[in-house]
């Protein structure tokens, strides 16, 4: 899911500027069809170095990209398929009726991926994601929507 939705935040980001990908790949210094690969579903897994290019070629932040999927209201966490999904991606622990708090999602994708590349970390997407929501619902439920970033970075260390 928030794949897809990563990939739809990239192509309308593109036709927005009426940019070729072509163009992006140069701009962002990426090897020729990296993005073209990624919008084509044959790269579901990008470094942060490929999400932090993509980024500051579109003037965003990672958490910018990802706040597309981030927003959608329309996911239902009882349908088996998602269940099934999130159970297999470490969000047993989701609740239904989580806040959304756009600035902490925000504060800890930021902070998550600063993190990463100052201990020299390149996990998957994936994993990234997977990370962030973790520290994401660990903030909103235990810390009072508070970062925490010695939670972070004890996270990172565990499970990255």
């Amino acid at each position: 899911m928030a794949y897809f939705a990563l990939m739809n935040s990239i192509n309308r980001k593109i036709q927005e500027r009426g940019m070729k990908i072509s163009e992006l790949e140069r701009r962002a210094g990426l090897a020729r069809t990296t993005i073209s690969k990624l919008l084509q579903n044959n790269n579901t897994n990008p470094t942060l170095d490929t999400l932090a290019s993509i980024a500051k070629v579109f003037e965003c932040n990672i958490s910018e990209l990802l706040d597309e999927q981030a927003k959608e209201k329309s996911i239902d966490y009882n349908s088996e398929e998602n269940s099934e999904k999130l159970t297999e991606s470490r969000f047993e622990k989701l609740s239904k009726n989580l806040p959304w708090n756009n600035q902490l999602f925000a504060t800890i994708t930021n902070e998550t991926c600063d993190y990463l590349k100052k201990i020299d970390k390149d996990p998957t997407f994936e994993n990234i994601l997977n990370t962030i929501m973790e520290i994401y619902n660990y903030c909103v439920i235990k810390n009072d929507g508070k970062f925490d970033s010695r939670f972070q970075e004890w996270y990172v260390q565990e499970h990255l």
